[in-house]
């Protein structure tokens, strides 16, 4: 399974550099989400990430920034099905692209260096939990990762939102 809890760090540890690594988020900019209220948690899949680099990234962690009311449950990166991202809603993902079982084929969060695989974009898709109070949701996805031997992380910034209705 994929690792969802920030990584601690030790006393002496290097702190993640912001945006200087290898990993882009390859999105259209800032979107939020609405998804309707759902008993079997929800699917996002808005983000895509790139990456620009020559070694492979290994995403370390990944949390939800300013989270209301919901729990990352798991997480996947798969290369973009069909040309567009598997997109919200209820979870499971459908389409004949995204099953469970492929997506947990992936379930290690590695992407390929640029060159093993040039513009190819991968879709993070996070199963979200049921949302425990509605409204629910959260404001972006901070991706931590390493590449190069070396720690980064990445900001996203499409948005959930979870009510009864949209």
């Amino acid at each position: 399974m994929a690792l969802l809890a920030m990584v601690a760090t030790g006393g002496c540890a290097a702190q993640p550099l912001p945006s200087q690594g290898s990993l882009l988020d390859d999105g259209a900019g800032h979107a939020t989400v609405c998804v309707e209220a759902s008993a079997e948690g929800y699917t996002f899949g808005a983000e895509t990430l790139r990456n620009i680099g020559a070694a492979q990234v290994q995403i370390t962690s990944i949390s939800a920034i300013n989270e209301r009311n919901v729990v990352l449950v798991d997480s996947f990166v798969i290369p973009v099905p069909e040309g567009s991202p598997v997109g919200s809603g209820s979870w499971p993902p459908s389409g004949p692209a995204v099953k469970d079982a492929s997506l947990q084929s992936y379930a290690a969060l590695v992407i390929p260096p640029a060159a093993t695989a040039p513009g190819t974009s991968y879709n993070l898709v996070i199963h979200v939990g049921k949302a425990s109070v509605l409204p629910a949701g959260f404001d972006g996805l901070r991706i931590n990762y390493t590449a190069d031997d070396r720690q980064f992380f990445q900001d996203t910034t499409n948005a959930l939102l979870i009510k009864q209705s949209c």
